[in-house]
């Protein structure tokens, strides 16, 4: 059971550490453009959100694990 929740709490910060690469190199992007339409930076917006809810999902099984030790 403890090495299910491992893979679970590493399986949530992997994810969450590439969407938070990915809104990184869409900001990079979009700010060497002189005019961003305004979709991109909704874009940039949902895979900001995206990588905040993996990483809470990954402290939320973290703190799972430590209550159950």
């Amino acid at each position: 059971m403890e090495r299910r929740t491992v893979a679970v709490m590493s399986h949530y910060t992997k994810k969450a550490e590439e969407y938070a690469e990915s809104a990184a190199k869409l900001l990079d992007e979009t700010t060497r453009q002189a005019a961003p339409p305004p979709e991109r930076w909704d874009q940039i917006r949902a895979v900001q959100a995206q990588a905040q809810i993996y990483a809470t999902l990954g402290l939320r099984d973290q703190l799972h694990d430590l209550q159950a030790k």
